[in-house]
């Protein structure tokens, strides 16, 4: 290579009632993320809003009114399956999503809202809007149009499987994770064992990422997550939809997977990883510590946080200590509790740089005006 390899990654598109704004031209921050000419963009997840209706028109902060580009599928949650294809469809309508498309390979996985708000399987819905209340079914229908509508290549052998190892060669391997397939119901998530309950990855999605990461040659991986690791991501009546429990302790819960698999890398020497992710409507920069935390059986990684693309912006979330997160840096909104729009300027990507001859990693948080909120430079650790 004679110039650096450039990824850029964000998630969260259409959320909370933003979607194409002819006002704006659009998914604005693709157009930056354009610019800045990645080889390749990950999307992290929440690729569409299946759950949130559109309207032509709604006001905003400062009195301000947000414009939407509406068709028949927006305008109720999707419930079949033309109408979560009607949703995949609906990101094609804007010209800056399709020039991405276009310029470099995208990388897609998924969260809740492609199907709807913190489910998890054989969960059911509780909400009026719906008439099908089963989330097997909605959730099933939502996945055959995230395969149809996207570029993700399905394998023989199990063609509704989304986590994978994508090689970019010898300077890098990207790992996507699937955090909602296999996971168990939203708890408090004290569990003391590994069950089905607690699950968020599943045993043969863990022991997979547990044995190509230590197989990989590639100088740097990049573990594409699409939840935070290391805060509270709640859900209802003290119950979590993330990673955390909200209690700096011993891993209990989801917790539990994770620790067995920074124990297996550590083991392993599994050097040179960072996380990549967004959910959470903000930008933020996490290093996590064996010092700082309470479990100990780890090495030191990052965190990059980065979104939303064209949606709400709220945060920041509370740290649990469990694994010794510290909050270096982040860009959230300032507009308490309500959060803000697409308007201001709290939707961010993140851009990767990998230099080929020394090896060192460069990650920048961006806004949608191109503006670089922060940057830094980290070498490898041999």
């Amino acid at each position: 290579a004679t110039r650096p390899l450039r990824f850029a990654w964000s998630g969260d598109l259409a959320g909370q009632g933003f979607g194409i704004n002819p006002d704006i031209g659009g998914y604005r921050l693709l157009k930056t993320v354009a610019n800045a000419q990645p080889d390749l963009f990950i999307n992290c997840g929440d690729v569409i809003y299946a759950d949130t209706p559109l309207r032509e028109s709604k006001k905003v902060a400062g009195g301000r009114t947000w414009r939407n580009l509406v068709t028949d599928a927006q305008r109720e949650v999707a419930q079949s399956l033309d109408g979560f294809r009607g949703q995949y469809k609906y990101n094609y309508l804007d010209e800056n999503y399709r020039n991405l498309n276009a310029i470099c390979p995208h990388i897609f996985t998924w969260d809740d809202h492609e199907t709807k708000n913190n489910w998890w399987p054989l969960s059911r819905v509780r909400d009026a809007r719906y008439r099908e209340k089963s989330l097997e079914l909605l959730s099933r229908w939502s996945k055959r149009a995230f395969f149809e509508y996207l570029p993700v290549a399905q394998t023989l052998q199990n063609p509704s499987r989304i986590y994978r190892r994508l090689s970019q060669g010898p300077l890098l391997d990207i790992f996507v994770l699937d955090t909602r397939s296999y996971r168990g119901p939203n708890s408090t998530g004290r569990q003391k064992r590994t069950s089905a309950k607690s699950a968020l990855m599943g045993n043969q999605q863990l022991q997979w990422l547990v044995d190509e990461l230590g197989q990989s040659k590639a100088l740097w991986k990049i573990i594409v997550c699409p939840q935070p690791i290391g805060f509270s991501v709640f859900h209802t009546n003290g119950r979590y939809d993330g990673i955390a429990n909200g209690v700096s302790d011993a891993p209990r819960g989801r917790e539990l997977e994770f620790a067995q698999l920074f124990s297996a890398m550590r083991a392993r020497k599994v050097s040179n990883v960072v996380w990549l992710t967004a959910d959470v409507h903000y930008a933020a920069a996490h290093h996590y510590m064996p010092s700082r935390a309470r479990f100990k059986d780890f090495d030191p990684f990052w965190e990059f946080v980065a979104g939303p693309i064209n949606a709400g912006n709220f945060g920041p979330n509370p740290l649990d200590l469990t694994f010794g997160p510290e909050v270096v840096f982040q860009s959230a909104s300032t507009t308490k509790n309500k959060g803000s729009s697409p308007l201001d300027p709290h939707q961010h990507f993140g851009l990767g740089e990998i230099d080929p001859q020394d090896g060192t990693l460069t990650i920048f948080l961006v806004n949608q005006h191109g503006d670089v909120l922060w940057d830094q430079k980290f070498t490898v650790d041999v």
